[in-house]
């Protein structure tokens, strides 16, 4: 869970509106909305504006904008990420800062910096994939070929 997921959750229940209404009402999938209930992804910042429009509670862009920020990388500043992906750095200036480190590395650390970068997309898809599988957060088939770099923990069966 999230706090912006609580604060979501909240505002539903004051609103109320359960998952399958909210979504019929942003025309997007039931799917998308219990992942932002569950806490596995937070929303992008114009969807974030709709629920906030939409449940009436200005308190959802506090908290959207709390799960949006980062610090950059290079200078330490707060950063909000109003994109998918979040922002790494606060300007193109940091940005430029840290490329020229990496262009004065050797072939075979910056090859390691992107691999752990390819690495890190690898997870995050495998987990997005298995949390539509398998919403609840538990996976139920041991065969599944994604079992070996799933995030997700395999239930216990009954006997």
């Amino acid at each position: 869970m999230t706090a912006f997921s609580d604060v979501l959750g909240n505002a539903m229940r004051r609103a109320g509106m359960n998952q399958v209404q909210l979504a019929q009402s942003m025309r997007i999938s039931i799917s998308s909305v219990s992942l932002w209930t569950n806490g596995h992804v937070v929303p992008r910042w114009e969807n974030i504006e709709r629920l906030a429009d939409i449940l009436q509670w200005d308190g959802l862009l506090r908290a959207g904008a709390n799960e949006r920020t980062t610090n950059c990388l290079e200078c330490g500043k707060p950063t909000l990420s109003l994109k998918n992906k979040r922002r790494r750095f606060c300007s193109a200036r940091c940005a430029g800062r840290v490329s020229a480190r990496l262009l004065r590395r050797s072939d075979n650390e910056r090859e390691l910096v992107i691999v752990r970068g390819d690495a890190d997309r690898h997870h995050s898809a495998v987990a997005a994939f298995c949390l539509l599988c398998e919403p609840e957060g538990v996976c139920h088939d041991a065969k599944c070929p994604l079992r070996p770099v799933s995030p997700v923990p395999l239930g216990v069966h009954p006997a």
